[in-house]
């Protein structure tokens, strides 16, 4: 492919993306501002969540476009420092590849300019899962993705301060075993909860943005540890506060 055909419009629109996206790999490489340690990875993850469950909260469609970019790599953990240089090279690539196999086949750009188009596209998903893939394999990134609200109604806890109708903090175990602060209250009528107690959550009050609490049926009461631990909870906050 000749130098002076990567300016034509059916090459450059791959070819520009490619050399942007080598140029911003180089400068943040070069920079330190690719940031692969684990920690990082997992915070941007679930900051990543918090926002997106937030926003599936007040419209449903945010949780396509989430699910639709998930498959380039984006919400998975990886720093978009990382990712987006190899998404716009994998892009330009792979249409500069395609359009070179095809121009002597078919001829007029406007033939095989879409079919280059949709293996670029195929290009960058694969890329972002490759690279979601490998990370997970490697443990440098958190791809967890924080609890959203529906996920922590039916989970248990113990209450860290008394419960009531109108305040009260609990620590939740999830499903996946982590630990989460939450703003909760007893639905009106019901007794308040006092410290220390097991407990299970029954609801979530959108009005009030915290949760709704009940006493566990099956409730035991705590150990000596937990009640260490309960103590220890209540100096500092464990996991973080989920909205």
């Amino acid at each position: 492919m000749p130098w002076s055909s990567l300016l034509e419009w059916w090459n450059l629109i791959f070819a520009l993306p490619f050399g942007v996206g080598l140029l911003l790999g180089a400068g943040f490489a070069l920079t330190g501002l690719i940031d692969v340690g684990g920690d990082a990875g997992g915070d941007d993850a679930h900051d990543a969540g918090d926002a997106d469950h937030d926003a599936a909260d007040s419209d449903h469609h945010d949780s396509v476009l989430k699910d639709i970019l998930h498959w380039f790599g984006v919400g998975t953990g990886i720093p978009l420092t990382l990712l987006l240089p190899a998404l716009m090279m994998a892009w330009g690539f792979a249409g500069l590849t395609v359009n070179h196999l095809l121009e002597p086949l078919l001829k007029i750009p406007l033939l095989y300019f879409p079919i280059s188009a949709v293996a670029a596209v195929g290009a960058m998903i694969l890329t972002g899962r490759f690279a979601s893939f490998l990370a997970r394999k490697l443990g440098i990134f958190d791809e967890t993705p924080a609890p959203t609200r529906q996920d922590l109604i039916g989970c248990s806890g113990y209450a860290v301060f008394t419960i009531t109708e109108t305040e009260g903090v609990a620590n939740i175990r999830s499903k996946t075993g982590d630990i989460h602060r939450i703003a909760c209250r007893v639905q009106p009528g019901h007794p308040p909860i006092p410290a220390g107690t097991q407990l299970i959550v029954v609801g979530y009050n959108h009005d009030s943005g915290d949760f709704f609490v009940e006493a566990h049926p099956f409730a035991i009461e705590p150990a000596a540890t937990q009640q260490q631990e309960l103590r220890e909870n209540q100096q500092t906050q464990i996991g973080g506060q989920t909205h």
